[in-house]
């Protein structure tokens, strides 16, 4: 303890070395102050409102025309139907924006031109497993008039997406590029537009590490302090912890009401698990079987922790025991891995704009009522299903 306040003071003590980071830090931005830099969402609202023609921001057509420009040149293996004098002639105004419709991000089409556009935003979160070639069959099938189409996997950093042959891959460098771009054309935009346009951008180079000159000044102030910026990082890296302790905590306040077995030992800090009464009929504890997980349980319920969500899933660790066929019968659509095996596909407890916000009396009373829900409504149905299969078999 008595080193580690000694690492703390040093750090204190040369207080002038983090003053060369005053000119991010005192700057005031408005992306900063909402939060914004950690919340997908947010940021697919925002484009939503860049890549609309018709929004009041004045830019007109002049960011989503660069921004698919940028993507169509490094794409063009992948776009089929359209080229880089489509997107540069298409009549922007006529394209509607859908936020979120039929679960993907972004959704930009023209009636009038046959033309969509699907956007999936991945800012922290990384792809769902068969979620892009689900969102392409969806847009496909209710466009299916339509003949001209482009899909874009967004990221960071230009992750490459699970369906390449028919999403295109885009990052955030296109986007501030397209902005900066935007604003230094001949449009006639306010001075409230131009001074959100430069926030964005500049919240974007800040938090993604595109800002060359930040990244030079914070390695050097972090190698000349380096136990002492890792002790921080250490102690401030364990918010999740927060969550972990929280649904334990009101597994163990719930399993009477719920008919839930829960035991802390077999749980970490980002994975909880629990089972129920009915799961412990069809597969009663078996302390020297132990299973895949050594536990004894063939099958637990899990709370699992992320950084930017909190889902709830159902794990089958061992399918060679007799009623493992059941829960294979129900779950015969997700996860086909041959040791374990995913049959209650994951379920949103809580978003990543709760997490964001860590464990405040508000997001407690979010969470509590979202873990009610699972159990009540996710985990309810789950073994309605089974039972029914079983029933089925007798």
């Amino acid at each position: 303890m008595e080193d580690n306040k000694k690492i703390l003071e040093k750090l204190l003590l040369d207080i002038d070395i983090l003053n060369e980071l005053d000119k991010w830090t005192k700057d005031i931005n408005f992306f900063e102050i909402s939060g914004m830099a950690n919340r997908e969402i947010k940021h697919s609202e925002t484009l939503s409102w860049f890549l609309d023609a018709n929004e009041n921001h004045n830019l007109k057509d002049q960011f989503i025309r660069r921004f698919l420009q940028k993507v169509i040149t490094r794409n063009v293996d992948v776009i089929k139907g359209l080229d880089i004098f489509d997107v540069s002639a298409l009549d922007y105004s006529t394209f509607t924006v859908k936020r979120e419709w039929k679960y993907i991000d972004l959704v930009i089409y023209s009636n009038e031109l046959k033309t969509v556009i699907a956007i999936e935003n991945k800012v922290y979160a990384s792809e769902s497993k068969g979620q892009l070639p689900k969102y392409y069959e969806v847009i496909k099938k209710e466009f299916n008039d339509f003949d001209k189409f482009m899909f874009i996997f967004l990221t960071r950093e230009g992750e490459q997406p699970s369906d390449p042959e028919n999403w295109c891959i885009a990052d955030y460098r296109m986007v501030i590029d397209a902005l900066e771009e935007s604003i230094n054309s001949n449009v006639m935009i306010s001075n409230k537009t131009e001074m959100i346009i430069k926030d964005y951008v500049s919240m974007i180079r800040r938090n993604f590490g595109m800002d060359n000159e930040l990244k030079r000044t914070v390695q050097k102030i972090y190698l000349q302090h380096k136990k002492a910026f890792d002790l921080i990082f250490e102690i401030a890296s364990t918010s999740h912890i927060q969550f972990s302790e929280h649904i334990k905590s009101w597994l163990e306040g719930n399993k009477e009401k719920y008919k839930l077995t829960f035991d802390e030992k077999y749980s970490t800090n980002t994975i909880i698990r629990f089972t129920s009464e009915y799961i412990d009929e069809l597969f009663p504890f078996d302390d020297e079987k132990g299973d895949d997980w050594k536990y004894g349980y063939s099958f637990m319920y899990e709370f699992k922790i992320r950084k930017d969500s909190i889902h709830l899933m159902g794990v089958l660790a061992n399918l060679q025991r007799p009623n493992s066929k059941y829960l294979m019968e129900v779950g015969k659509n997700v996860s086909k891995a041959t040791k374990w095996r995913i049959v209650l596909p994951a379920k949103l407890i809580l978003s990543e704009e709760n997490i964001a916000d860590g464990l405040t009396p508000e997001v407690i009373k979010t969470l509590d009522k979202a873990l009610a829900k699972s159990i009540e409504k996710h985990v309810v149905n789950f073994e309605k299903e089974i039972k029914e299969v079983v029933e089925q078999n007798i």
